[in-house]
């Protein structure tokens, strides 16, 4: 039996999480207000002690426990309720800024 650290049962349920968003990675750290780099970074294991308030951003916006995040106890969320918190997530985002015109640049 091979023996997991405690980062890569991190990473492997980050990936479950990212997974079940149904999105690319590049769009699942900023709709939790991260960095896409930094949460790619964790879901392959490269940064081993995310801080608590990260796991906590993460866990708050796509409705997953943080105890089975940072520890695995617990039940695994279904991907459907993931997408589900990520689809909510999605809709709470302000409405990106079109560009101005021609007529509305400033001179």
């Amino acid at each position: 039996m091979t023996l997991e650290l405690p980062y890569q049962g991190l990473a492997r349920r980050l990936r479950h999480v990212v997974r079940g968003t149904g999105l690319d990675i590049s769009s699942v750290g900023p709709l939790a207000g991260l960095g896409a780099s930094h949460l790619s970074m964790i879901v392959r294991g490269k940064v081993k002690n995310p801080t608590f308030q990260t796991l906590h951003k993460i866990c708050t916006t796509y409705g997953v426990s943080i105890e089975w995040l940072m520890t695995g106890v617990g039940k695994a969320p279904e991907l459907s309720d993931i997408r589900a918190a990520a689809g909510r997530a999605l809709e709470s985002q302000p409405a990106p800024e079109a560009a101005p015109t021609p007529a509305e640049k400033p001179t």
